[in-house]
């Protein structure tokens, strides 16, 4: 840590040098040929090339003529709304994005990204969504927000790697990096950068390559290994020496300067800025060559103010031609501070005013740029609330189509319905004459086509919709979820009134197969209990379970299982809303037996009601209008009298209800 507090300054130096050469290519590109993407643009008929189009101008222009960059900007998105192009419009606004964050405007950024991220999300663009998600990170890492610059980044980097965007994984690692060095865990500064350097390795080399393992030098000399960090640089020079890389070339020639700066030698490090600043000449790249000018009188400054000057004449004539005046301000300070170094104290004067006056009319321009971003910020919310307005629109009269499609075919199913049910009838009255067994077997066959028909189909024939409202593309995690619940509630019913099915079939046709042993009946009072959780909380029923952890009963498990269920079914079916449920458990009222208490302050029933609750009747409407079929109870009682227990009720109309049954104690 001592060592890393040393160097501190000069691995700081380090990562402003990399976030400035970050804007290398936009300065390079500034060499595009606009004529040439001008006729592209007028000729092009395909929208996606015309895009891409606007996206060039936009970075040519961004460097020298921001106004022209927005003119195109605005052109793009146009176009892309005219032709209703929402991807081509997310790109567009991207673009603008990314430039105002290399602009210093980070609010309107921000919310550019946002709205691009939107976009993407509704089309379902995975390699948009990680581009949005890196730029953010890279957005919140320069307002200082690391915690949140990282979260956007790792989510960038899921994506990136599920869709194998070896590029994109390749700079997020290089910026995480970054961020985790001037954060002081080189720890996990390596792990991401060895991540990137595995990425790097599957694209062709490029650029961010280069910056990539450059950083990774910062990282050495970080952890110590000063000799390990030059290597690296050194390397990086050889391996960017040829025409397509001169940007990134000259930036290693700039960690060099810097890497000799601070070990004192100072002959050497100019001339590595001598070598950048050639190249900055030869390739046209006028912020370079500023900038190198502008170190290069910072390190003779002291030996050689005059030589220092020459080079600041040089820079101010740069910004003069470029009309940079935000690095000119920068160079007047320098030339006033060597004036008074020496004692010509009236040159020092003009200069300081000269730049006074021109961070005024900074001052002014950032004033007007910032009312303009203002202005822009406004109207990016406007277009996010009317697409969201437009996409609400479009599921509202998705759902009165879908509402359209499901009554008419409830009406339909109940026209067939209506129409076998009365054909029945008609049959079942000349059918049914002076033949009791006849009538039995009818009514039992008259119950089954009810249950298939009505509680089996039921939750069956909703199951497709929640699935189909599920996948549609505007459905929130948050609504996903609770489609999930419902759909797992209603296969459970499903399931349950099938099982009901079986358990009849097997009684009418085998009888009752027993397979008793000992269980705890806790675990599975629970289950159930969390299997009715969501019917409980759509009446806001609360259900209290009392039984006792070590209660152990010998029990065919499947029964138990089936009894609870059923019971606790019934409480909640016929307990009115924001009622209570509870479940007890007595070991002493009846010796070698535990006797098992459901108890509801529901609708009660009738004394009438009571004497045939558990043979094959319809059931009585819920509190909610839930129906039922009467087999559970009937199958209930089977299955206790099967296990050598009972069930029996207390129930009075408007109090509620209380079942018991008993099951055997475990020996």
């Amino acid at each position: 840590m001592y060592f890393y507090e040393q160097y501190r300054p000069t691995i700081m130096r380090f990562l402003h040098l990399l976030l400035c050469v970050l804007l290398l290519p936009f300065a390079l590109f500034s060499q595009t040929n606009v004529s040439e993407v001008l006729r592209q643009l007028a000729a092009s008929k395909i929208d996606t090339q015309k895009i891409n189009l606007y996206k060039q101008l936009i970075r040519h222009y961004s460097v020298n003529n921001p106004d022209s960059s927005a003119w195109y900007g605005e052109q793009g998105i146009k176009f892309a709304q005219q032709n209703n192009d929402p991807l081509g419009e997310a790109r567009v606004v991207a673009q603008l994005g990314i430039i105002d964050f290399h602009q210093g405007r980070m609010e309107i950024a921000e919310k550019r990204v946002l709205y691009a991220l939107n976009i993407f999300r509704q089309r379902n663009d995975a390699q948009g969504i990680g581009e949005m998600y890196s730029n953010l990170g890279s957005i919140q890492g320069t307002k200082g927000n690391f915690a949140e610059a990282t979260r956007y980044m790792v989510m960038a980097l899921k994506i990136q790697d599920s869709l194998k965007d070896y590029h994109g994984l390749m700079i997020t690692c290089s910026n995480l990096g970054s961020m985790y060095i001037e954060h002081d865990d080189t720890a996990k500064a390596g792990k991401y950068l060895r991540m990137g350097e595995q990425a790097s390795r599957r694209t062709p080399l490029v650029d961010q390559s280069i910056s990539l393992y450059n950083t990774m030098g910062i990282l050495k000399i970080a952890e110590g290994d000063t000799l390990g960090g030059l290597n690296i640089f050194l390397h990086d020079l050889e391996l960017s020496n040829r025409p397509a890389f001169m940007p990134s070339h000259s930036e290693c020639l700039l960690y060099l300067c810097n890497f000799y700066e601070d070990k004192g030698q100072i002959e050497q490090a100019l001339s590595y800025l001598r070598q950048g600043l050639d190249i900055a000449i030869k390739e046209h790249l006028p912020e370079m060559q500023g900038n190198c000018l502008q170190e290069m009188a910072r390190l003779t400054s002291a030996k050689e103010p005059a030589e220092a000057m020459r080079y600041l004449q040089q820079a101010k004539a740069m910004c003069d031609s470029t009309g940079n005046r935000t690095f000119l301000v920068n160079v007047l300070g320098s030339m006033t501070d060597i004036y008074q170094q020496q004692g010509n104290y009236k040159e020092a004067f003009a200069t300081v005013q000269a730049q006074q006056k021109l961070m005024q009319q900074l001052f002014s321009l950032d004033k007007t740029k910032e009312i303009t971003s203002i202005s822009e910020a406004y109207q990016f919310e406007t277009n996010q609330r009317i697409r969201e307005l437009e996409v609400l629109s479009k599921h509202n009269e998705y759902q009165r189509n879908v509402i359209i499609v499901i009554a008419a075919i409830i009406i339909l199913s109940l026209l067939v319905l209506l129409y076998f049910y009365r054909k029945t009838r008609a049959l079942n009255r000349q059918l049914l004459i002076n033949e009791k067994e006849l009538k039995e077997l009818n009514s039992t066959k008259d119950k089954l086509f009810s249950v298939i028909g009505h509680d089996l189909r039921g939750p069956i024939a909703r199951i497709p919709t929640i699935i189909d409202i599920y996948q549609d593309e505007i459905t929130t995690e948050e609504e996903k979820k609770y489609l999930l619940d419902n759909l797992k509630e209603h296969t459970k019913a499903s399931l349950e009134t099938f099982d009901k099915l079986l358990y009849w079939g097997q009684l009418l046709v085998n009888g009752i197969r027993l397979h008793q042993t000992k269980i705890k009946p806790k675990g599975y009072i629970r289950e159930n209990i969390d299997l009715k959780k969501i019917k409980a909380a759509e009446k806001n029923i609360q259900v209290t379970d009392h039984t006792p952890e070590d209660i152990v009963v010998f029990v065919d498990y499947a029964h138990f299982d089936f009894i609870i269920r059923n019971l606790l079914t019934n409480a909640l079916k016929y307990t009115r809303k924001n009622g209570h449920v509870t479940i007890a458990a007595d070991t002493v009222s009846k010796p070698g037996f535990t006797i098992f208490a459901i108890t509801d302050d529901g609708i009660g029933m009738s004394k009438e009601t009571q004497h045939k609750l558990f043979s094959l009747v319809n059931s009585n409407d819920g509190t909610a209008n839930e129906k039922g079929n009467g087999i559970g109870l009937m199958l209930c009682k089977e299955f206790a009298i099967k296990n050598g227990g009972d069930i029996w009720l207390q129930s009075e109309e408007g109090k509620g209800t209380t079942f018991y049954f008993s099951v055997k104690n475990a020996a």
